[in-house]
């Protein structure tokens, strides 16, 4: 406490004043200082996170797209499949159809 002690009788209570004073100044600019480093260090991760958030989104998107697009694939494959199967049976009506035909002429003509 050397320092203080030589001040004390030079500067007297208004010299502790001004030393207390010029210390608090000092500490509220580192504080200021920290706060600012936080402060942009926070809106670095801020801007990182919404690039991110951004990313995201796109790639939902995308994801989405492709879905429509294999659900329309999937919905175009089941009509085919369905009017597959109607030619299928109808086909298969006129080769019953056919068979009794066949059958007919055969019992006609023996």
């Amino acid at each position: 406490m050397g320092g203080l002690e030589t001040l004390l009788p030079a500067g007297g209570v208004a010299g502790i004043l001004v030393v207390i004073i010029g210390y608090l100044l000092n500490a509220n600019r580192v504080d200021r200082r920290e706060y600012r480093q936080d402060l942009d260090a926070l809106d670095g991760r801020l801007e990182t996170e919404r690039r991110r958030y951004a990313q995201l989104q796109l790639n939902l998107d995308e994801e989405r797209d492709r879905r429509r697009t294999a659900e329309s694939t999937a919905a175009r494959a089941v009509t085919a499949v369905e009017r597959a199967t109607d030619k299928i049976a109808a086909l298969e009506e006129r080769t019953r159809s056919l068979e009794a035909e066949v059958r007919q002429l055969r019992g006609a003509v023996t």
